[in-house]
């Protein structure tokens, strides 16, 4: 018998933030996803850009969306906008 081992990620919203960031100065942002209902994976990344934090975590979101957090400003994108663009700050 072969049994073969698959990643099955679940659909999610990637939440990276930097390491300068609190968990607890974002929290609301997760309550918010969590009401929704939609998973999320929050992780700590070592850049700090906030542009780079959230393409970076819409590139891995199998939901295609991502958001980057870092002392500044939240930011919101997908995967179908360049590192430039976002929907929301």
């Amino acid at each position: 018998m072969i049994i073969k081992s698959y990643d099955l990620d679940t659909p999610s919203i990637y939440v990276y933030h930097s390491a300068d960031t609190d968990i607890d100065e974002f929290k609301e942002v997760l309550w918010g996803i969590e009401e929704e209902g939609i998973p999320y994976i929050v992780k700590q990344m070592k850049f700090n850009n906030c542009e780079t934090l959230s393409h970076e975590a819409s590139l891995k979101s199998r939901l295609s969306v991502g958001i980057g957090i870092n002392k500044e400003k939240i930011i919101l994108t997908t995967n179908k906008l360049k590192k430039i663009d976002h929907y929301f700050v």
